[in-house]
């Protein structure tokens, strides 16, 4: 089995809350993609709303909204062991999906390269403000010694920037 990552961009948007906040997603990151997820040996990893979950006997399957990249080097069974462990972490302790760290996101994603230059970030504390999707998955991969994106902090990446990874390939 293979670690992937799934990424994905909404159907036809409607009015809802949810859909709202993908629209915002959209327009802050230049991106379409707005979900990101970690598939590991069949078990699928997310940080979605309200807490983190897994699901077990996933099959990552490819369509016009989702996007599966594989790691253009296999992952050894400690790496995919120390990306389980903080996701199993995360899940045990109910880490909440951080929409308030989102919004901070959105509203300083222009400012990214300040941020990542200096090398911190607000609320970059998991642990008081949950995370969001693509955060998390960044920060499993970064656990496993696997730095998606050199250069930038965790606490900022979005799905948009996950299939840029010069790791991944389609």
């Amino acid at each position: 089995m293979s670690v992937y990552i799934i990424t994905r961009k909404p159907g036809k948007l409607g009015n809802s809350a949810m859909d709202q906040v993908q629209k915002l997603i959209q327009k802050v990151s230049g991106s379409p993609w707005t979900h990101s997820q970690m598939c590991i040996d069949g078990t699928l990893y997310e940080a979605t709303w309200p807490l983190f979950k897994k699901t077990e006997g996933y099959v990552p399957n490819k369509s016009e909204n989702v996007k599966v990249q594989v790691f253009k080097e296999p992952w050894t069974e400690r790496e995919k062991g120390a990306a389980i462990a903080w996701w199993e972490y995360q899940i045990k302790r109910k880490t909440g999906y951080g929409l308030v760290k989102l919004f901070v996101y959105l509203t300083l994603a222009k400012t990214k390269p300040i941020w990542n230059k200096i090398g911190w970030c607000p609320m970059a504390i998991n642990r008081i403000w949950g995370d969001f999707c693509s955060a998390a998955v960044d920060t499993a991969c970064k656990f496993a010694g696997k730095d998606l994106l050199v250069g930038q902090m965790e606490e900022f990446t979005a799905p948009g920037d996950i299939i840029t990874s010069p790791l991944l390939e389609d």
